[in-house]
């Protein structure tokens, strides 16, 4: 054939290659970029209705605890059952509550590993036992690999597929080669794969290798004019030393028409190079959709943690093989799929480079009858690369099959056993004991609370019916008892609901249930909020408070003093050693019980060979608080970790104070209280303010408006049908 007509099959077959070669950057971006993705952190709407699931659950959690609590009246020998008695109660319930407070957390730190994880590349380098972003210096913003990392490591993963199909002819490399006098125009590079691009480290750090194969190049007008160089394939460190990296895939074409002698000096495989190729990206997009569908499904998941936690509360929860448990490991299974997943893709990269530098190159991994006939080396290399991916899409389905979990359905003969008789059964008998039941419970405990108790009956009636209805509709047809025992449990909660709402004002309640239905917060909730920050501003102001007498006590000398001016210094020094001077001596005399002199130092008349003092003595305290203060805002004294912890202090005042600007409790609290005026008293002021907002802390705390709201969400939490509507 013509070597025109060779020329332009070559360049027609990579321009296939171009284009599908070129998708693998941009699903390997996208892979690495849906790796990161985290539906429920930040996702306001999906946090609300999990903090809403949290809310409900925590009550359910009460009713449980107190049906259990029931449970052991009626059969007391239950109570001691170290498997499912009071011990194991209390065990469970602790361990969920740490749960249910925790599991945010621990999905958030997760997440932010994976993200650290992705972004630095680890498992890339663990594997590759190198950084396949060059050295590691590029495109990197901390620990963590930026957008121009990312496009690096998507094109070395490019390159290094590539070179599977397309190398540098070894007879140009091999220094005896009997087609040149003084061997191959390349011969600087021997004992290197020949693989053009950042794959064949052996040729990316031999400087002498690249300056022959550069100079070879530059003498082909054909290639020189289309402006390929060394650059097209290799990374190079520029004059700042800063990694750069302008490698272009399109220059891998330029180069099939090279020859020396007539001779194509690139070995190259078409079609075949095509067709691994259209399998990679398959591959790619196949593993960017299980990363999405696990990203979906680890926000299913954190959504029903709730619910399995909940259920461990329960004493006959098996701990091996309960809700929890399954939970845990669907968990597990689904967090760690994603690194299976890159370790797979890092490890089929391990193996084709491996290989290259082996087979293709010197044979070393070839035995027996192969060793004589190293033509079939380039096959054996190829074959072995498809395998690595073919098996590469088998790694994660093998893992996850050896840690699965396996579930069957099974027929039964039993009528009741059917799941649809069985629900339809248990629904209508459910809601006959509910209805009755919960009539009675809840007319007792009316007449004791002394309520109405025939309009608690019919109350209680229509709801136990409703929620028996629910209760019964999850039987499943294996036992008789439960199937009775489980709707009588409807009206303990309806009574203990009875005995909440005692007290309580039907608007108060209404107003709770709306909250609750819409997911407002509630309105005990809210002004409990607010006393709990008062309470922590008027905390935060006596550890300044403190911190200032602490810090003024240890102070011994003049040398902890930065001002410029020395007068200032002496003049700060003298206020605080007097008060710490007469403060020694008041504690001196209250000890020895001198009220004379503590008296005469409490109203300004103290008098002795070191000091007469001038004013009371809370006057000099007030003074040298101040004066400390001053220095400690002006950065006059030495910055140590007692200051710092006073500065911490007032900053977390300030934020408190503007956070709950609009609040009563802190109607007094403005920045200008941290300012000095005209005489000087921001501790003085920072003092007032602190009392006037735990002044109106106490008098919200007591108030009516927060004990009835109180009330009426207490009640409302004690009538919750989550449980009917949700528990299987």
């Amino acid at each position: 054939m013509p070597d025109v007509l060779i020329d332009l099959a070559r360049s027609l077959m990579f321009f296939f290659d171009n284009i599908i070669y070129g998708l693998i950057p941009t699903i390997y971006k996208l892979f690495v970029y849906l790796s990161e993705v985290d539906l429920f952190t930040g996702n306001t709407q999906i946090s609300n209705l999990v903090n809403h699931i949290y809310a409900l659950l925590g009550i359910f959690m009460l009713f449980k605890v107190s049906f259990s609590l029931l449970q052991y009246i009626v059969d007391p020998n239950s109570f001691r059952d170290s498997s499912k008695g009071m011990g194991k109660l209390i065990t469970n319930v602790l361990v969920a509550l740490v749960l249910l407070v925790s599991v945010p957390s621990i999905f958030s730190v997760l997440m932010e590993f994976q993200t650290t994880i992705v972004q630095s590349n680890a498992i890339g380098r663990l594997i590759l036992g190198t950084n396949t972003t060059g050295n590691g210096n590029e495109a990197v913003e901390g620990d963590r690999i930026s957008v121009e990392g990312v496009n690096t490591m998507a094109k070395d993963l490019q390159f290094m597929i590539y070179g599977a199909f397309y190398s540098i002819d070894s007879k140009f490399i091999d220094s005896n080669s009997f087609e040149y006098d003084n061997g191959g125009i390349l011969s600087n590079c021997e004992g290197t794969t020949g693989i053009l691009g950042s794959t064949d480290m052996a040729i990316a750090n031999n400087g002498q290798c690249l300056d022959q194969l550069a100079a070879e190049m530059e003498k082909q007008d054909d290639i020189s004019a289309n402006g390929v160089n060394l650059y097209s394939f290799y990374k190079y460190v520029n004059e700042q030393g800063e990694i750069v990296d302008e490698r272009d895939f399109n220059d891998f074409g330029r180069l099939l028409t090279w020859k020396q002698d007539g001779v194509y000096v690139i070995n190259y495989l078409p079609l075949i190079s095509a067709a691994a190729g259209i399998y990679i990206v398959f591959l790619l997009i196949s593993f960017s959709v299980d990363v999405a569908v696990r990203a979906i499904k680890l926000c299913f998941l954190q959504m029903v943690a709730p619910i399995a936690i909940v259920s461990y509360v329960d004493p006959k929860e098996s701990v091996s093989n309960g809700k929890l448990h399954n939970w845990v490991v669907e968990c597990s299974k689904t967090y760690f799929s994603l690194f299976l997943r890159l370790a797979t893709i890092f490890l089929v990269m391990f193996v084709i480079s491996a290989v290259a530098s082996t087979v293709i190159s010197s044979g070393s991994n070839i035995k027996g009858l192969l060793q004589e006939d190293p033509s079939y080396n380039i096959w054996i290399y190829l074959f072995l690369v498809l395998g690595a991916f073919m098996f590469a899409k088998q790694v994660p389905n093998i893992i996850e099959s050896i840690f699965g979990i396996k579930f069957s359905g099974d027929l039964h003969l039993n009528p009741f056993k059917n799941e649809g008789l069985a629900t339809l059964t248990g629904g209508v008998v459910g809601a006959g004991i509910g209805g009755v039941a919960s009539s009675i419970a809840s007319a007792k405990t009316a007449s004791i609370m002394g309520d109405n108790k025939f309009k608690a009956a019919l109350s209680g009636f229509t709801k136990g019916t409703l929620g028996g209805a629910f209760k019964g509709k999850n039987w499943d047809g294996k036992n008789l008892s439960s199937l009775i025992s489980t709707p009588l449990g409807v009206s303990g909660d309806i009574a203990r609901y009875q005995a909440a709402k005692h007290g309580t004002r039907l608007g108060d309640r209404a107003g709770a249930m709306i909250n609750e239905a819409i997911g407002a917060p509630q309105k005990a909730d809210i002004m409990k909020k607010r006393i709990e920050n008062a309470g922590r501003f008027t905390k935060l102001y006596d550890a300044v408070d403190g911190g200032v007498a602490a810090k003024m006590a240890k102070l011994k000398d003049i040398s902890q003093f930065t001002s410029s001016d020395p007068a200032t210094n002496r003049a700060n020094f003298k206020k605080i050693s007097e008060y710490n001077y007469l403060k020694a001596q008041l504690d001196a005399a209250i000890q020895r019980g001198d009220a004379e002199t503590a008296a005469s130092i409490q109203n300004g008349s103290y008098s002795d060979s070191v000091i007469t003092s001038s004013a009371k003595f809370s006057d000099y305290e007030d003074e040298a608080k101040q004066t400390m203060y001053d220095m400690i805002t002006r950065n006059e004294i030495v910055d140590d970790a007692e200051i710092q912890s006073i500065r911490s202090n007032i900053d977390a005042m300030k934020r408190v104070g503007k956070e709950n600007a609009s609040t009563p409790e802190f109607a007094s609290v403005d920045d200008s209280i941290y300012v000095n005026d005209a005489s000087g008293n921001a501790m003085s002021k920072m003092k007032k303010a602190s009392k006037a907002v735990n002044t109106a802390k106490t008098i919200t705390e007591n108030s009516d408006e927060y004990e009835n709201s109180q009330a009426a969400a207490d009640a409302i939490k004690s009538n919750r049908m989550f449980d009917y509507f949700t528990k299987r």
